[in-house]
């Protein structure tokens, strides 16, 4: 059924790529390994953001908050 759906949602010439795909979590993952692009450069930035980001000057809460959102764009 979950198989069905993510087809459907698929251009047909797209979803006859994948249309033998025998599990849902295997067709998610051909579908993003075709699609999901790094961004090297990116996540880099954030990364060298996240370990140079000191409290001073910042309440804790300021200071968590900051970081929480940091490392929430690297997921």
């Amino acid at each position: 059924m979950v198989i069905s759906w993510i087809l459907n949602s698929l251009s047909k010439e797209l979803a006859s790529t994948f249309v033998y795909t025998p599990y849902a979590k295997c067709l998610w993952d051909n579908i993003k390994g075709s699609f999901a692009q790094s961004n090297g450069p990116l996540i880099f930035q954030i990364k060298r953001e996240i370990s140079s980001l000191t409290q001073i000057g910042m309440s804790v809460t300021v200071y968590f908050t900051k970081l929480k959102k940091l490392r929430d764009e690297l997921d």
